[in-house]
């Protein structure tokens, strides 16, 4: 049985009752378990912080400190760990992007809304700790999980694996990347980019967004790559 640590923070003990019985549900129907902590506000959530879950459930409307501070902050720790914001404050769904929110559950969360988003969450988890590649840094050999790769940039003979974190910069073909990569949603759009689709965000005409960049999509690849797109955000990949 799977198992995933999770944070619930929240300030009304009513919502924060909810998402626990929504997480038992959910564990009883898909043979999963969860272990929950609870925090009232996110000062407590970052003193106790040490990098410890898979998933943290925001309340964005925080008398404390608010969600997205929250999350910020949080994001100076961890680059890995699931944010999904639990909110009825819609408007600040550009805020999530800049932290890489997972997604948003309106309140009051119903429970079809709450488990298909947790299954897009658990499946993501379970790819971060299925897939992982290895780097060659200047500062030494560098582990990371793919899942973090936002796309990866050829210039030259030199390519630029653009994650989360930071940029890396190394020797090496999108060929050997495409191989290396291969079955982890990562598709070439073009001669010069490969792609991860977990970061897509869109497309717009010729072009694609991955989480905040426009990436040229080529001619001879668009219908490809819409047909691949269309089945991975159906859940079909």
């Amino acid at each position: 049985m799977n198992t995933y640590k999770v944070a619930i923070v929240e300030d009304e003990q009513n919502y924060s009752d909810a998402l626990k019985e929504n997480l038992k549900k959910y564990s009883n129907e898909n043979h999963v378990e969860f272990y929950i902590d609870e925090y009232s506000d996110g000062y407590n959530l970052i003193d106790n912080y040490q990098c410890q879950y898979n998933i943290l459930f925001l309340d964005i409307d925080l008398k404390q400190l608010n969600g997205i501070a929250t999350a910020e902050k949080i994001r100076e720790m961890d680059s890995k760990v699931l944010i999904m914001f639990v909110t009825n404050l819609i408007n600040f769904a550009v805020k999530g992007y800049e932290v890489d929110a997972q997604s948003f559950l309106i309140k009051p969360v119903t429970y079809f809304k709450f488990s298909r988003e947790l299954k897009r969450a658990l499946k993501k988890i379970d790819q971060q700790n299925n897939h992982h590649v290895i780097i060659n840094t200047e500062s030494g050999i560098k582990k990371i999980d793919s899942f973090q790769i936002h796309f990866i940039e050829s210039v030259k003979h030199e390519l630029i694996i653009s994650t989360f974190e930071k940029d890396y910069s190394l020797w090496g073909t999108l060929k050997e990347w495409e191989e290396k990569l291969s079955g982890q949603n990562f598709f070439r759009c073009n001669n010069s980019y490969i792609i991860n689709l977990e970061h897509v965000k869109g497309v717009d005409g010729d072009y694609v967004i991955v989480d905040k960049t426009r990436l040229k999509i080529s001619r001879a690849r668009k219908k490809k790559f819409m047909d691949v797109l269309t089945e991975y955000f159906k859940g079909g990949i």
